[in-house]
């Protein structure tokens, strides 16, 4: 009946061939704070970036459940219009 555009499962497969070799990704090094700095031996700094990385992956994590939400019923209006 209903369209399940945003809200579809693919399958592994599906989503691998789409997305194409990971493996030749790489990090950007310009000033992202929360990958392991080499100069900074302090382990109190080190503990600061991991919690502060933690708390933008929380808050994201959190975001990213509105966004879904907000897409479930977007999708059910469509599916119950005439």
């Amino acid at each position: 009946m209903g369209s399940s555009l945003c809200c579809s499962r693919d399958s592994d497969t599906t989503r691998s061939s789409t997305m194409g070799n990971t493996s030749d990704r790489r990090w950007q090094t310009g000033d992202d704070k929360y990958l392991s700095d080499t100069s900074t031996f302090s382990v109190k700094v080190q503990e600061h970036q991991l919690k502060a990385a933690r708390l933008e992956e929380q808050r994201l994590g959190r975001e990213a459940e509105k966004v879904n939400t907000w897409v479930q019923h977007e999708s059910a209006r469509f599916d119950h219009r005439p």
